[in-house]
């Protein structure tokens, strides 16, 4: 019984709490040009190693593909100005291949749907705020080649 009453105790002074504490980010992937490979994405809250270095990424996540979308959920984020990249990496090998003249052979996409002409975009180029609410952005794969 005493057992018992100290589980009773714990959550009267420790509630459990519905989900992470901060705001979250719901990113919904479409566009697949097939369900092959990996979708990988990488968070940034800064400049520093946007787009492409993951040890620089506040959060990261990759999911194997199953649908026509895939949608990735990210946690306890702090108000601020945050920007994703996404890479449908077809052949599993944790990069992007490319093609001459290093155009990107599978396909991509960036917060606020930016698409490059010429290079990868700036943190700035594509980020968007967090802060006081719950955020869900669609992005559309691209592809150079189909």
């Amino acid at each position: 019984m005493r057992t018992f009453l100290s589980i009773i105790a714990l959550f009267i002074y420790f509630p459990v709490h519905a989900g992470p504490a901060g705001d979250s980010l719901r990113v919904v992937v479409k566009g697949l040009r097939n369900h092959e490979g990996l979708m990988n994405i990488t968070l940034f809250d800064s400049a520093t190693g946007f787009p492409g270095e993951i040890d620089r990424a506040v959060q990261w996540d990759s999911k194997a593909i199953e649908g026509d979308s895939v949608m990735f959920t990210f946690y306890g984020l702090s108000p601020g100005e945050y920007a994703f990249a996404v890479l449908h990496d077809e052949n599993g090998d944790g990069k992007m291949n490319k093609v001459f003249p290093g155009l990107p052979k599978e396909g991509f996409a960036f917060s606020t749907n930016y698409r490059p002409v010429i290079r990868a975009p700036s943190f700035k180029d594509v980020s968007f705020p967090v802060g006081g609410k719950n955020v869900v952005l669609h992005v559309e794969l691209i592809y150079y080649f189909r």
